[in-house]
């Protein structure tokens, strides 16, 4: 049971209520209102002039405290919760992802079956998403237009929805990779944490043919800033001989490593070649293990409401006297159909 001096009240100047009842019936109680018509009206009155002066008092009384519980009830009274220790890292990290058309291509395996480049990512982002308690994780995407899509949170789980929600060709089918790593860095640097570090984590399975800002420009504004790129390029790449290794039947676009290579060497970050489901999932890890979460934990404090308690009693107190007033009546009714 909480200690009385830990209660506390969300709302304390509706206190100010509480003589809205008193008022309501000193100067309306014996008004008139012929468009009001209330069933058994007549024998309700009749109850209670003849009702014995201690029902009344009861009645009153009783009224009298559900007021002032549903007063009370709207003041949301609350006490301290449990208190929990929250790992907190401070660092940001935003995932920029290629949702272009080349990401289409069925040239990944997922659980023994030929899988798109989209859904094999979507499920080494998960793994990714759920080692990163502690961090504060965005998400951006990029196609023909490039925009925010989450803005960085400790919500793991809304990272996660937000991830499971992207589709092939929301963002355009073509590729403004500068855009997609600038709409990411600006988004970092507007919420520049006080004590963490800034991240951004690239996927792209293409080279830029769309958009005003190149990546090496970003990357420029990134280092400025102190934004570490890690840079992935994903998808099979060609052959030996110099054929595209994609079983698809779509033709995929070119990869432009040296220039995702620049973008993370320019930033203090590394770029990392993933040709299948397996070698993205290492990759996801070894940057895991590159930004780890260790940090120092936060300790919460929620409040618990409890306006629920006031309401339910004054219901009950309502409820009760509704039932007095009925049963005097329906006893009133009776004595009359007798005489």
């Amino acid at each position: 049971m909480q200690a009385l001096s830990d209660l506390t009240f969300a709302w304390p100047w509706l206190i100010l209520l509480l003589p809205a009842a008193w008022a309501v019936r000193r100067f309306l109680g014996g008004a008139r209102n012929d468009a009001i018509r209330l069933p058994h009206a007549i024998l309700w009155r009749r109850a209670v002039r003849r009702a014995p002066a201690s029902t009344l008092g009861v009645r009153t009384f009783l009224l009298t405290v559900a007021w002032v519980l549903l007063v009370l009830a709207l003041m949301r009274p609350t006490v301290p919760g449990d208190s929990t220790q929250q790992p907190l890292s401070g660092r940001q990290v935003m995932l920029v992802v290629d949702l272009s058309q080349s990401m289409s291509i069925a040239d990944m395996i997922l659980n023994g079956r030929r899988a798109n480049r989209l859904d094999a990512l979507k499920v080494v982002l998960h793994e990714f998403i759920a080692s990163r308690t502690g961090d504060q994780l965005g998400l951006a995407v990029f196609g023909t237009q490039a925009y925010l899509v989450l803005p960085v949170t400790p919500d793991l789980n809304i990272v996660a929805a937000m991830v499971d929600d992207m589709r092939i060709g929301m963002a355009g089918n073509r590729t403004a990779l500068g855009e997609g790593l600038a709409i990411g860095i600006a988004h970092l640097v507007d919420n520049q944490p006080q004590d963490g570090e800034r991240v951004l984590v690239l996927l792209s399975d293409g080279a830029q043919n769309e958009g005003n800002i190149t990546p090496l420009e970003a990357a420029a504004w990134a280092a400025d800033y102190g934004v570490r790129i890690h840079s992935i390029g994903f998808g099979l790449g060609p052959s030996r001989d110099g054929n595209l290794l994609n079983p698809s039947g779509l033709s995929a676009a070119d990869l432009d490593e040296p220039t995702l290579i620049a973008v993370a060497e320019q930033t203090g970050g590394r770029y990392f070649r993933a040709e299948s489901t397996a070698q993205l999932q290492d990759i996801y890890r070894t940057i895991d293990r590159l930004e780890p979460t260790i940090a120092g934990d936060e300790t919460l404090s929620p409040r618990r409401e409890l306006f629920h308690l006031p309401a339910a009693f004054s219901l009950l107190l309502l409820a009760l006297v509704a039932a007095l007033s009925t049963l005097q009546t329906q006893v009133l009714s009776g004595r009359r159909a007798s005489s």
